[in-house]
């Protein structure tokens, strides 16, 4: 079954979604986000259902409204990152790019285009 809430939140994986979500909707919230889904994957993999429902409910709740500023009728429109924060609320691996290695190899600038001078995938050493 599910583990205790205060269980995650006291955990890396519960800072790196309080991390991601006081950063908003900014696109450098991506970088808690993607250590948060190999950190999810790896968590789910060993303990199918650990997530507790409530916290699985507010950061859906989080990531659409985030995808709604980008949306092509929100504010900043930007479609790669309305489908990305869109894909995350699905928790589905096989949904979420590069199963949320966001800047990793196989990930592709359509993909996820973060702007201008902002580089994705491809990187031997990491980033800049």
């Amino acid at each position: 079954g599910p583990c205790a809430r205060a269980e995650v939140d006291a955990s890396a994986l519960g800072l790196l979604a309080a991390t991601g979500v006081a950063l908003g909707a900014a696109p450098a919230s991506l970088a808690a986000w993607e250590a948060f889904w190999a950190h999810y994957l790896e968590a789910e993999s060993l303990r199918p259902g650990f997530m507790p429902a409530d916290l699985k409910g507010e950061l859906r709740a989080h990531w659409h409204a985030c995808a709604k500023a980008y949306d092509s009728g929100g504010p900043t429109p930007r479609p790669e990152l309305f489908r990305l924060l869109e894909s995350f609320t699905t928790f589905a691996a096989q949904l979420i790019p590069g199963r949320g290695a966001i800047f990793k190899d196989g990930v592709s600038a359509s993909d996820v285009d973060l702007g201008a001078g902002a580089e994705v995938g491809g990187e031997e050493d990491g980033p800049p």
